[in-house]
């Protein structure tokens, strides 16, 4: 065995770096995610900044797309749209005639 790989700190600054990559890679991109907003982006950014503050910058920021009281599932494509859409940003279906069977059946 060398030298390298029986230093104590050097394996601990290994372990340290180790923790560091699961937590950019884990943590991150969930709390980006559960705040609609892109978790690769934010993996990649805490990367390059330590965790920790990017953590604090996705607590500081609001989520996008506004509350999620205001947001739908498009019977069409399952992906969520704001209630009051006309036209589906993502599969482009007419959510009118649905919405307004969707508003009649709750009103039941």
């Amino acid at each position: 065995m060398t030298a390298v790989t029986e230093d104590p700190l050097l394996l601990l600054v290994g372990a340290v770096a180790i923790a560091y990559a699961i937590a950019s890679v884990g943590i991150v991109p969930y709390v980006a995610r559960a705040k609609r907003r892109s978790g690769p982006g934010w993996a990649l950014l805490s990367l390059l900044v330590t965790p920790v503050i990017t953590l604090l910058a996705l607590a500081a920021i609001p989520p996008r797309g506004g509350d999620v009281d205001e947001l739908a599932a498009c019977p069409y494509c399952a992906e969520d749209v704001k209630a009051d859409a006309v036209v589906c940003p993502h599969c482009r279906s007419n959510l009118e005639s649905a919405m307004v069977g969707r508003l009649k059946a709750r009103k039941s």
